[in-house]
């Protein structure tokens, strides 16, 4: 028998681990003005939720249009769902949207009405709302099927496309062993759609509200995603639509009109630009330019912090690392890679370098992933060699490597994308590297697409990369690096990690905590990245915006966002 489940009852199991931040009263332990942390308790919809928030703050209908600035950083390559980057997402969080959604923490209804689970934790059923594309369309279960079908498709072997390997016969057909028709997901009719997973898991459902699970229209896309950089072709689903793109300078949302609470959605418009360099960004703040951005100079963010209500710290589910080109020499021996690990003050990096609030490092897994029985993954793997600075051991495994002393080390380069906070990491941590093992490491600064490039190329010694949580599982950090995976950078590969990955994806409980903690305890053995530190966001943020949301998933939210007086 199947049990139905409401939206929000169901969301209390992942509210804790669905943190997320918005324009409400301030919670307790965090910064000035920081926002609500929903609480399990809590039964209202995010209409609802926006609504009352709106109208507490502005019961007054402004009649002048209402514009939104919001810098989002570099420019995205793409605004598709299933194949733009981080900064990409943010804005897709605004344009498209899935069975559900995550907003203020918890999960909350989406296309999805409503939904029933099978009590074996095998099977669900989603029942479609009403609503339609933006070029006024209606939106099917089939929209969703053919979506999930193309993240899965064998021809396109998109790395995400492994998010899909918990439904049953989805890792068959991304391997091109057996139909698209066997596999565990289809439309019942244009309102219903079925889904039978490898294995109960809880986090199915926050998938849902992941972009690669949103739905787009198979008539308007194409392979590489110019269909979604053009505001003739761009046909989406959420609150917003593309109506302008101006290269290297911004891209403009405008109200869309079909979405199916357009009712409750108060912005007219949206202004997103691309500035990067943070102190600009900061100018055109002061100057009114600019009404919400994440990246306040570190050098302000003291001064910020003690005076200016419209400063916040928001959490943030992401890690920053160091990834080892392990394919080139040195780093082709995993005692340089340790070397340097265990040679590096992380803790000097968050008190003395970012001074945010930043968390010291000692994993690829973020604290706030927890595991089958409630423990924090990160409180049961442990810090490995993260727990302090260990030159000793560095400077013997150096000397193993056939550098004693730092003699003969050749000269390798450290890559990161140009940001003041990004300089002076790589600054310290060159300086560390220096008085630790006698290592002269070169550092490059290159504009974001030119570093992502370089990336993706694998055209790297050691590069800079920051990797936030798209679901609430330690999955979500771990499976990056899959051999063959699109980003696993590094080019690392070990059979036994790949083996611990599989076996998460195909097990529950305890087994598959064993297999997690396992795969993460290899990734350190082998020393794959030289991790940094847990992130937080720090913003400015307009006291007169209201209603706005955070989460350390999907990220921004401005669906039920209002501008007062």
């Amino acid at each position: 028998m199947k049990r139905i489940l409401s939206v929000v009852l169901a969301a209390s199991m992942l509210t804790g681990l669905l943190a997320g931040c918005s324009s409400g009263q301030k919670p307790a332990a965090s910064t000035e003005g920081t926002g609500t942390v929903a609480s399990a308790e809590e039964s209202t919809t995010a209409a609802e939720k926006a609504e009352s928030t709106a109208a507490s703050a502005d019961a007054k209908q402004d009649s002048a249009e209402k514009v939104l600035h919001w810098n989002v950083g570099a420019e995205p390559e793409a605004l598709d769902p299933m194949l733009m980057g981080t900064t990409g997402m943010q804005v897709v969080n605004n344009t498209f949207e899935g069975l559900m959604r995550t907003y203020e923490g918890k999960l909350t209804p989406g296309i999805a009405e409503k939904y029933e689970i099978s009590d074996d934790g095998l099977h669900y059923t989603f029942h479609l709302r009403d609503s339609k594309w933006s070029d006024g369309k209606d939106l099917v279960a089939g929209d969703f099927i053919y979506s999930w079908l193309r993240m899965i498709d064998p021809e396109m072997k998109l790395s995400y496309g492994k998010q899909f390997f918990y439904i049953k016969n989805a890792e068959k057909y991304y391997n091109g062993e057996c139909a698209a028709e066997e596999v565990g997901f289809r439309a019942v009719d244009d309102k219903t759609i079925e889904v039978e997973l490898v294995a109960p898991s809880p986090f199915f459902l926050a998938l849902t509200a992941f972009n690669i699970y949103y739905p787009v229209r198979e008539d308007v896309v194409d392979p590489e995603g110019a269909w979604s950089r053009n505001p003739e072709t761009y046909v989406c689903n959420g609150p917003f639509k593309l109506s302008g793109w101006e290269l290297n300078q911004k891209a403009v949302l405008e109200k869309n009109e079909n979405y199916w609470n357009a009712d409750s959605v108060k912005l007219d418009k949206i202004e997103v630009s691309f500035m990067v360099d943070e102190s600009s960004v900061m100018t055109g703040y002061r100057a009114g330019e600019v009404d919400l951005f994440k990246g306040v100079p570190t050098q302000e963010v003291a001064k910020l912090q003690a005076e200016d209500p419209e400063f916040h710290a928001l959490p943030m589910l992401g890690m920053l690392y160091y990834i080892y080109n392990v394919e080139r020499e040195p780093f082709n021996d995993v005692r340089v890679r340790k070397a340097l690990n265990m040679a590096m003050d992380r803790e000097a990096l968050v008190t003395n370098v970012t001074k945010s609030g930043e968390i010291a490092g000692t994993g690829n897994v973020t604290h706030n992933m927890l595991l089958s029985d409630g423990r924090e993954f990160r409180d049961a793997a442990g810090s490995y060699y993260f727990d302090s600075v260990k030159v000793d051991e560095a400077k013997a495994l150096l000397a193993e490597a056939g550098y004693p002393n730092g003699e003969g080390f050749p000269e390798v380069v450290l890559t990161y994308n140009a940001t003041d906070v990004n300089k002076r990491v790589a600054e310290a941590a060159q300086q560390m590297w220096k008085e630790n093992l006698n290592i002269d490491i070169k550092l490059e600064s290159l504009e974001n697409k030119v570093a992502a490039e370089k990336r993706t190329n694998h055209d790297f010694d050691m590069i800079r990369y920051g990797f936030s949580a798209d679901y609430p599982d330690p999955m979500t950090y771990l499976s990056v690096w899959v051999s063959g995976a699109k980003g696993n950078y590094g080019q690392y590969s070990n059979e036994e990690f790949d083996k611990c990955i599989d076996d998460s994806i195909h097990t529950t409980g305890a087994d598959r905590d064993k297999a997690l903690l396992r795969a993460e305890e290899i990734l350190m053995e082998d020393a794959v990245i030289c991790p940094l530190y847990e992130v937080v966001d720090t913003c400015m943020i307009r006291s007169n915006v209201v209603g706005w949301d955070k989460t350390g998933f999907s990220g921004w939210f401005f669906g039920y966002t209002d501008i007062t007086d």
